[in-house]
């Protein structure tokens, strides 16, 4: 198994960007459920990246909100601040990244994360 490249970041914040998105899937699964972590780097010849995919099997995003998890103050949670999802999305934007959400074909969530490599790694 080859390493993955460098990408610059501020270390605290993306860990709790990540740990924001495990603890939502944690949050959607059923005892026993399984959540997936996969990662590896998309070389391109305009912008490689690091791709990090975290899946769960919990109910997945309705379609009528898929377009409003990342926005502030939504939440379909009972106790929650609506701040999650828009801070992950922030996080990895001022990273110079991007997120995204799907809904997997077997059911359960799928959030997407690309990260630029420090130019010159892994291309």
């Amino acid at each position: 198994m080859s390493a993955l490249p460098e990408i610059e970041a501020d270390e605290g914040k993306l860990s709790r960007a990540f740990i924001n998105l495990l603890l939502n899937a944690l949050e959607v699964s059923e005892e026993g459920g399984k959540i997936w972590v996969t990662s590896r780097f998309q070389p391109n010849v305009h912008a490689s990246g690091i791709d990090v995919l975290i899946e769960d099997e919990g109910p997945g995003i309705s379609q009528e909100h898929m377009f409003d998890i990342f926005t502030p103050f939504f939440t379909t949670k009972s106790k929650g601040t609506g701040l999650g999802l828009t801070n992950v999305k922030q996080t990895i934007e001022a990273h110079e990244g991007r997120v995204e959400a799907s809904n997997r074909p077997s059911g359960g969530a799928a959030f997407r994360v690309w990260l630029p490599v420090i130019s010159g790694t892994g291309d």
